[in-house]
């Protein structure tokens, strides 16, 4: 019996010496909080429970500026979490509570407060609208104090706030942000795992390279669809092989995408699979590949490049024929003009892109004429590829464009003088004097403005 009872007081001291050590260890591992800042921190507490509500709040001001110092936070927060947990006055309690629960809950800085001082209420709001907005909101601000906010935002309950939470941690071009959005492609909702692709193509980190290179082996479309995509945005050779092989799918999504994925790439590996891709069954494959091989400038394709010109359909013709004039260095500015009349959408869409990227004066007048095309897409292509030319020929009809029913239409217009730039003021300013459209005259005004700070 008493060694049994000896043999329990040793394993009694053996548990209380680990759990001891684990202590010293964790106290060990925890940065001290520096004694002069402690010392002026303990000073700002016991003034938040100051009987004048100035003094409280400036000290509470105090604390969370305090906070924003990265070389003391990770120091700071727990020691003010301590300070909670064992004050006995209520008011200091709860703006403790308060200043460590927006840090910790949902990631806002002092100064994002100062520009959002309802930034809680559209946060935890029950309107996803007002959530929503608020999400847009942080996007427009582009600053890095925005990031923890929208990381909480990709937990949302509504995939539409979700949604825009991706997009605006797209903006944020911060790397913080990559691990949530590696989680949120993986959300139920297709807007939403496209947002997240999109945020990932444009933060273009390492990290999220291997995780959408596995999505590449899912059977759902609208996984492998935005995974490709991201991929080529980011730009990592990684990608090529895996990419190659979606190109073989037997999906022509999978292969569109895969095709102009490999374009953003540029690896010399692509050019025999695209090739190939030539050949495929699908009108859409062929003109894809057409479309990409132009962009590579690779000799190897011209062979056949130049037998696709005999395609069955015209929308490939007309891909090949760009494609040739970009593996050769020649303008085939006739044909391209002779498609802008196609009754094909397709075909004239192509032509005029195809017209835009050549960059050849005498395609302008065809081209103030195409925009007159029944098709607003058309329309807007057309528009652009004027201001890609930019020449002053195109002013008065790039003018007369801004009222197009088609606001995207209306807004490449305005996008397409401003490249014309100073050879389109006068016009511009002649234009201002005699519109009667207010709005129309304030697009005007935007863009003298916008060409005479250039």
């Amino acid at each position: 019996m008493r060694i049994l009872r000896l043999h329990q007081f040793l394993v009694f001291i053996l548990i209380s010496a680990l759990v001891l050590c684990t202590q010293v260890t964790a106290q060990q591992d925890r940065p001290e909080v520096p004694a002069e800042l402690r010392q002026k921190v303990d000073d700002l507490i016991r003034k938040l429970g100051d009987e004048k509500y100035a003094v409280r709040e400036a000290a509470h001001a105090q604390i969370a500026t305090l906070l924003e110092d990265t070389k003391t936070f990770d120091a700071l927060l727990p020691y003010l979490k301590r300070q909670m947990d064992t004050t006995q006055d209520v008011e200091v309690k709860v703006r403790l509570e308060r200043i460590t629960k927006l840090y910790l809950e949902f990631g806002i800085t002092s100064s994002l407060l100062e520009k959002f001082p309802d930034i809680i209420a559209c946060l935890t709001s029950p309107d996803r609208e007002v959530r929503k907005r608020f999400a847009e909101e942080l996007r427009k601000l582009k600053n890095p104090d925005a990031v923890g906010p929208l990381i909480r935002m990709l937990g949302d309950k509504d995939a539409c706030v979700r949604e825009a939470a991706a997009d605006a941690l797209g903006e944020s071009n911060h790397v913080r942000a990559v691990e949530p959005l590696i989680k949120a492609f993986y959300d139920e909702d297709t807007r939403v795992r496209w947002s997240a692709a999109r945020a990932l193509g444009k933060i273009k980190d390492a990290k999220a390279v291997e995780p959408l290179i596995n999505v590449l082996g899912d059977r759902d479309r609208n996984m492998r669809v935005p995974a490709i995509w991201a991929l080529g945005n980011i730009g990592d050779a990684k990608a090529v092989e895996p990419i190659i092989k979606c190109l073989g799918d037997s999906d022509y999504v999978i292969q569109q995408y895969a095709a102009y994925a490999l374009g953003n790439l540029k690896d010399a590996r692509a050019v025999e699979p695209l090739v190939k891709a030539l050949s495929d069954p699908d009108w859409s494959v062929r003109s894809s590949a057409a479309w990409v091989l132009g962009a590579f400038r690779d000799m190897r394709a011209k062979d056949a490049l130049e037998k696709a010109l005999g395609d069955s359909d015209e929308r490939v013709r007309v891909s090949v024929t760009f494609a040739l004039c970009q593996v050769k260095g020649t303008k085939e500015i006739e044909l391209f003009v002779k498609w802008l009349s196609s009754g094909n959408f397709s075909v004239r869409v192509n032509a005029a892109y195809a017209l835009g990227e050549l960059k050849d004066a005498r395609a302008v007048e065809p081209l103030i004429k195409a925009l007159r095309d029944e098709e607003y897409f058309v329309r807007e292509v057309v528009t652009k590829a004027l201001g890609k030319i930019k020449d002053a020929g195109a002013t008065d009809s790039l003018i007369k464009a801004l009222s197009d029913p088609a606001e995207s239409v209306a807004e490449a217009a305005q996008e397409a003088l401003g490249k014309i730039g100073k050879a389109a003021l006068d016009s511009l300013k002649t234009a201002v004097e005699k519109e009667t459209d207010e709005k129309i005259k304030e697009k005007l005004k935007e863009i003298i403005g916008r060409i005479t700070n250039e």
